[in-house]
């Protein structure tokens, strides 16, 4: 199921014409401590001076891992 299909995204869209230009998959490494895999360069010229809402979809599938 793509995320992007859900009924959050389906009523945001029928009230925003533009939502799809403004909707970016930045994608990182949760096993990466730092910064979560993500490149500076996406960090500075990206993310920093041009996002206001993170969903944060990352996961694991491995079912005894710690909460924390």
């Amino acid at each position: 199921m793509c995320v992007f299909t859900v009924q959050l995204f389906v009523t945001a869209r029928s009230e925003h014409n533009d939502l799809d230009s403004k909707l970016v998959v930045v994608e990182g490494d949760i096993e990466n401590s730092s910064d979560l895999g993500i490149t500076d360069k996406v960090i500075k010229t990206r993310l920093l001076d041009n996002v206001s809402v993170v969903f944060h979809l990352a996961a694991t599938v491995s079912f005894n891992e710690p909460l924390r």
